[in-house]
């Protein structure tokens, strides 16, 4: 049986070239030097692997990075037969970014890494019909203003697979001060389109050091409005918005939902996250019990913030 001295994978007769790795095929092991990938060995010091599923997805890595000039080796096999590509560590961030606006692939999170996926054909043919949804990320930032109306529409009203890669454009292209990322949290909120705020905010979590977010006094009063709407989605997704960014000052309005039947747990949920304090509040709790533990929420925000809590309406 032939076998490849690279991967070496044995081949069925009739073969003569690793449909994997592209070599001549050997009628032996024994006629090649061992594989480098089968030797032992760890992610080298200044580098960084690219996992992918399957070689041809590993390509695509290697030639989307030589594409941007990011330094790395050709793909290779790893000892337990996946395989990767290295990047050198200097140049993680801009591979990164690289690969997310890479055509045809997508990142698949995992426990202890990133590996990189083949896109299904009818989602990349669906973002195909968005162009803007493919142009690589350097190019979007050369000409963010251009793109931005465009990315937020594809975000609020497209299918699932264009929202989601909308949204990933979106926050990667947003300012330092993160005021680009709040403002677009507004539209969604007020849609109550909950699967969108999630995907941002998840976004927000995966920076190593996010960093706190203060959003502007004008931010906030929209925000609010959000907490008086007639649609209980938007209520519920400004309450999840305000405690996931532990907002302290959105504090008096979450207390005030407190008494809405719809959104009061989501209002307690956000309240524990901003306080740190779990007062065991529950909607089906008698209502003086109810009374007494919104009562010590409002003594929490007025020794916190040494400010009145609003005269109930």
């Amino acid at each position: 049986m032939p076998w490849c001295p690279k991967c070496r994978v044995e081949f069925r007769p009739g073969f003569a070239r690793c449909t994997d790795c592209d070599v001549a095929l050997v009628a032996s092991l024994d006629e090649a030097p061992p594989s480098a990938a089968e030797e032992p060995e760890s992610a080298p010091e200044h580098g960084v692997w690219f996992w992918a599923d399957g070689p041809e997805v590993a390509r695509v890595i290697e030639g989307a990075l030589n594409a941007h000039s990011i330094p790395c080796l050709e793909p290779a096999r790893a000892p337990d037969g996946r395989w990767r590509v290295l990047v050198a560590l200097d140049y993680l961030s801009a591979a990164s970014h690289v690969l997310t606006a890479a055509p045809g692939i997508a990142a698949d999170p995992s426990a202890d890494e990133i590996v990189y996926r083949r896109i299904d054909p009818a989602r990349d043919e669906t973002i195909r019909d968005h162009p803007v949804l493919r142009v690589p990320l350097p190019d979007l930032r050369a000409r963010v203003a251009q793109v931005m109306p465009d990315l937020q529409k594809c975000a609020l009203r497209g299918n699932g697979d264009v929202r989601e890669r909308a949204v990933q454009l979106l926050f990667q292209l947003d300012t330092p001060g993160r005021q680009a990322w709040l403002d677009l949290l507004l539209p969604f909120i007020d849609e109550g389109w909950l699967p969108g705020v999630g995907a941002l905010l998840h976004e927000h979590r995966k920076l190593k050091q996010p960093g706190p977010v203060e959003p502007t006094a004008a931010w906030l009063d929209r925000l609010r409005a959000a907490f008086r709407s007639e649609k209980p989605e938007a209520r519920a997704a400004a309450t999840h918005v305000g405690g996931s960014l532990r907002l302290t000052a959105l504090v008096p309005d979450l207390i005030a939902l407190l008494r809405d039947e719809e959104n009061a747990a989501d209002a307690d949920e956000a309240l524990l996250q901003i306080t740190g304090e779990d007062l065991g509040f529950d909607p089906e709790l008698p209502e003086d019990e109810r009374e007494r533990i919104i009562a010590a929420r409002e003594v929490w925000w007025q020794k916190r913030c040494h400010s009145s809590f609003p005269p109930r309406k």
